[in-house]
């Protein structure tokens, strides 16, 4: 339910650094890279999921993390989610 509430109110204050750094330091940066992982590889790599956000969030990610009091590391997840799009690529054709 805190989840819910922390989520609910970044969606009403998207520009407020506070919002992301609360619901950050709530899931986790571990988590959340694994999130982002999972959707990249299920995108590029299971036929049946080409309507996840890949794109858009790979924007997303990229316009979060690039704001100073956030804490993402950009230079880990890009290279986390080029692993993840090349290992569903190749998990998709096979032929890796």
């Amino acid at each position: 339910m805190t989840f819910l509430l922390l989520l609910y109110d970044l969606i009403r204050n998207l520009g407020d650094d506070a919002k992301w750094q609360a619901i950050l330091d709530h899931v986790g940066q571990p988590t959340l890279y694994a999130i982002l992982i999972a959707i990249v590889f299920c995108e590029t790599g299971l036929v049946i999921f080409p309507f996840l956000p890949g794109d858009s969030l790979l924007f997303a990610i990229g316009a979060i993390g690039a704001r100073e009091n956030i804490g993402l590391n950009l230079p880990l997840i890009s290279a986390l989610l080029i692993i993840a799009a090349v290992a569903g690529d190749c998990r998709n054709d096979q032929e890796c």
